[in-house]
C-alpha cells in the first residue's frame, strides 16, 4: 500500500482536525509581504520599510508559533507533521536573516543605497514570490507546487552569483573599513538565500510525497 493510499484511510477514521495548509500559506504569505519589503528597502532605504519589515517578521513568529501549537494538541495531519514543523520553522529562518540583515545594516552604517543590494532584493523577492506560490497550491494541486521550485531554485542560485560579483567590489573598495562592514551585510545577504534553498529543499519533500 503506497504512502497517499494509507493518509486517505488513515484520514478517513480519523478525520484532519485543523487547516493546516492554510496555516502555512498564511505564513507563506506574511513571509512574503515582508521579503518585497525588504527589497524595496534595499533599493530605497526607506525607513517605512524597513519597519515593515521587522512587523512582517513579528507577525510570522506568531503565525509560526500558532501552527505549532495546533500541531502539538492535534491527533491526525495532512502531511507528516514533522514535515509541517520542519517547513514552518525553515521559512521563518528566511524572514528572521532578512530581518536581522535591517538591523545590522543599521548597526554597521551601511545602510541603502549601497552596491549590489538592489540586486540582492530581487532575487530575495523572485524566490520568495514561487515559494509563496507552491505553498499556496500544496494543499489541492502539488503538481503546480512543483512547477514553482525551478524557479525557486533559480533565484537562489541568482543570489549566491550576486554575492561572488559583491566580492569583487568588495575587495576594491579602497576603505577597509567600509569593505568589511559590506562584506559582513553581504554574507547575511547570501545566508538568506540559503535559508530559502533549504526551505524549498524541505518543500520539495513534501511535494514528492503527494504527488
Amino acid at each position: 500500500m503506497t504512502q497517499k493510499t494509507n493518509t486517505k484511510w488513515i484520514s478517513r477514521i480519523f478525520p484532519i482536525e485543523h487547516d493546516f495548509f492554510g496555516m502555512l500559506d498564511e505564513q507563506a504569505k506574511i513571509t512574503l509581504r515582508g521579503v518585497e519589503d525588504f527589497a524595496q528597502w534595499l533599493d530605497r532605504g526607506e525607513d517605512r520599510l524597513a519597519l515593515g519589515v521587522l512587523e512582517r517578521q513579528r507577525e510570522a513568529d506568531e503565525a509560526r508559533f500558532t501552527m505549532e501549537e495546533v500541531l502539538v494538541d492535534s491527533f491526525s495531519t495532512p502531511i507528516d507533521r514533522g514535515d509541517l514543523y520542519e517547513v514552518s520553522r525553515q521559512m521563518d529562518a528566511v524572514l528572521d536573516y532578512v530581518g536581522d540583515a535591517v538591523q545590522e545594516a543599521s548597526a554597521l552604517e551601511i545602510l541603502p543605497p549601497q552596491p549590489f543590494y538592489a540586486k540582492f532584493g530581487v532575487s530575495l523577492a523572485e524566490g520568495m514570490r514561487s515559494l509563496a506560490a507552491a505553498v499556496h497550491h500544496l494543499g489541492a494541486d502539488p503538481a503546480t507546487s512543483e512547477r514553482e521550485v525551478k524557479t525557486i531554485r533559480k533565484a537562489v542560485a541568482k543570489v549566491r552569483e550576486v554575492y561572488f560579483d559583491s566580492l569583487t567590489e568588495v575587495a576594491h573598495e579602497p576603505n577597509v573599513n567600509v569593505a568589511l562592514r559590506r562584506r559582513e551585510i553581504y554574507h547575511h545577504l547570501k545566508d538568506a538565500g540559503v535559508m530559502l534553498d533549504r526551505t524549498t529543499d524541505i518543500l520539495h519533500r513534501i511535494i514528492v510525497k503527494a504527488l
